[in-house]
């Protein structure tokens, strides 16, 4: 039994709220581990859909909790509720409607705001409504620290995206011959993409107890030997295939994705194929440009067939099934008829286009990564204000340490997946090359920036902002690789604004509600 039952009915309202707020947090802020994969022709809506429900949910799961304590207890003064446990239910409930309000009046708009500022801008709201302290100190790491990261982490992640170009720039990019440097280099880089999650998995281990005590050898052995297995089968494996699927005189129409475990074999005159593709080459083999995902509008492609038949029928109700399940993936994210992006476009280096086929499988692997990063760090936005109130509601008193059960860190992982896949494209379109010209390089460096930034701020527990990270990142990326021509500067300005209103709004509508419920005649 609860110990607060008069307020059952508040923690039903807020857990609808959180749904929404989770499904809001996926539709906007996942856009940013996706979009550039999208954009540069690497991954199709419906790939990066599913890409995301599963990294979404391994980020979360594995590395969400020391954020969500932070977004929970971080922002105001808890125990300004001690003596009536009830109104910090009301509280949070307040921050989950007040974060899935903005969240779905900026997706609708296709702004690309950041659910973090959205989150912690509703927290100082109820705050103020309710007389709370908010904790501004460094020292217990309140809104200051909080504020600070915002500031730091875009700039943190443009420097890092500039030193990750500039490193590709010198191995690959401006040597003689670009491709064979792509080909020596690709393992390399895909074996530190991937050494990348085992770093920040046993990270997370430590923060429960020192180096000397987990075990320096337990440490070293998991990040070496991934990087050595990874190096091993990126060389022995891939090099092979894209040799054969790149190279004139030894390109093959037979040759699938499937076929990369028989590494040195695909060498040979005529490889021994094991279900060969069938089709004829298409001409546009090596194109890295991302295609329109429809021709003929949504509704007529899944509708339209069936139209002239009754509502009862099958066919007609599994064409509305397909519909409602496939509409936000099948949106074309790509194409715009904007004469701003095309005159940014227009100013954008082009790079060897075998170097762009080459990178996709790192850029996949950089999108999965940053998806994951954003799992552990973002699921607190709509965790942290829920756990609360359902702690509250059950203990009947305000726990500030008690850990967040993991059973709704897997539903919020989830619903934010679910999320994306339904409603992401508006943002999606927002981003990518709405904003500069992207390749697949240039996509993976600013993925492994940001997620390198967000990885480490969710290791000291700060919960940052993905969308500034990822738009420090494409700048500091921009000024290695293009004059600041190739940047659409319109379309910044209007993601800037969107986070300049992101916390007045925000605040306001959680604040209003909170004052309004304190205020109501009650017994």
């Amino acid at each position: 039994m609860p110990a607060l039952e008069e307020v059952t009915w508040i923690i039903a309202v807020t857990s609808v709220a959180f749904c929404a707020s989770s499904l809001g947090n996926g539709a906007n802020d996942v856009s940013n581990s996706y979009a550039t994969a999208i954009a540069s022709g690497t991954l199709t809506f419906k790939q990066a859909g599913v890409l995301a429900i599963l990294t979404e949910f391994a980020g979360a799961v594995a590395l969400g909790g020391r954020v969500t304590e932070k977004i929970k207890n971080g922002v105001i003064n808890v125990h300004h509720f001690d003596q009536h446990p009830s109104a910090l239910v009301l509280a949070m409930g307040c921050v989950e409607f007040g974060t899935s309000a903005w969240l779905t009046i900026a997706t609708s708009m296709g702004l690309p705001v950041s659910t973090t500022q959205t989150v912690v801008a509703c927290l100082a709201g109820v705050g103020i409504a309710s007389g709370a302290t908010l904790k501004w100190g460094w020292q217990g790491k309140g809104l200051s620290s909080i504020a600070a990261a915002w500031l730091i982490s875009p700039l943190f992640a443009g420097v890092v995206a500039a030193l990750i170009q500039s490193l590709l720039n010198v191995t690959v990019i401006n040597k003689n011959n670009p491709y064979e440097s792509a080909l020596r280099s690709m393992p390399f880089y895909i074996a530190a993409t991937c050494t990348l999650f085992p770093v920040f998995i046993l990270l997370e281990l430590l923060s429960k107890q020192s180096i000397q005590e987990f075990g320096i050898a337990r440490f070293v052995i998991p990040i070496v030997g991934t990087f050595i297995v990874i190096l091993f089968l990126a060389y022995f494996f891939a090099i092979p295939y894209f040799r054969r699927s790149l190279e004139e005189d030894k390109k093959d129409c037979r040759l699938r994705l499937i076929h990369i475990p028989m590494g040195p074999l695909l060498l040979r005159e005529n490889p021994p194929y094991y279900l060969p593709n069938k089709k004829e080459c298409n001409a546009h083999f090596l194109s890295v440009e991302a295609k329109s995902s429809s021709s003929s509008p949504i509704e007529k492609k899944y509708l339209g067939p069936t139209a002239d038949l009754p509502f009862y029928r099958p066919a007609r109700v599994l064409s509305y099934a397909k519909y409602f399940l496939l509409h936000g993936v099948s949106q074309d994210c790509v194409t715009f008829n904007s004469a701003k992006v095309n005159e940014a476009h227009s100013h954008a280096k082009i790079h060897d286009v075998k170097v762009e086929r080459i990178w996709m499988p790192q850029l996949t692997l950089a999108a999965a990564l940053m998806s994951a990063a954003h799992g552990s760090n973002d699921v607190a936005n709509a965790l942290g204000p829920w756990v609360a109130a359902y702690q509250t509601w059950r203990n009947g008193a305000i726990l500030e340490d008690a850990d967040s059960p993991i059973w709704i860190i897997v539903i919020a992982a989830l619903l934010i997946g679910v999320g994306f896949w339904f409603f992401g494209y508006k943002v999606v379109r927002s981003l990518g090359n709405k904003i500069t010209h992207i390749s697949p390089t240039r996509s993976f460096v600013i993925n492994i920036a940001s997620s390198i930034t967000v990885l480490l701020s969710s290791k000291f527990g700060l919960p940052v902002s993905t969308t500034q990270c990822q738009l420090g990142a494409t700048i500091g990326v921009g000024l290695c690789i293009s004059s600041t021509k190739a940047v659409n500067w319109k379309q910044i300005g209007f993601i800037i604004i969107g986070w300049i209103f992101t916390i007045p709004v925000a605040g306001l509508i959680a604040g209003l509600l909170m004052a309004m419920g304190l205020n109501t005649p009650h017994q």
